[in-house]
């Protein structure tokens, strides 16, 4: 429901975009951080310094992927779904069941 709410470009909502974008990539990654914190931080150091270095892990290694990954692959995506919308449109195609296909 709130995804087709369009947040305002300000700065004040920076951190917030930023946080959404890295979104799925820290959804994805914060197992993995998890396991190297677990194993990498002794517990005797308590659960509050051991989470704040997952969550640390987690968004580094979050934006990492977003930036090497996952935007590549976004770009990559949309430039073959263009040229597969162009190449049928050159073709005298209906454009309606290439996008429902997509």
């Amino acid at each position: 429901m709130f995804a087709f709410l369009q947040v305002p470009k300000t700065r004040i909502y920076a951190p917030l975009r930023t946080l959404g974008d890295l979104s799925y990539s820290t959804y994805l990654m914060h197992p993995f951080a998890w396991l190297i914190v677990s194993k990498s931080v002794p517990a005797a150091l308590g659960g509050p310094l051991r989470m704040s270095c997952a969550l640390l892990l987690t968004l580094l290694v979050a934006m990492l992927t977003y930036a090497l990954v996952e935007k590549p692959a976004n770009r990559l995506g949309q430039r073959w779904a263009r040229s597969t919308l162009e190449r049928h449109r050159q073709a005298g195609g209906d454009h309606a069941h290439v996008v429902a296909d997509a």
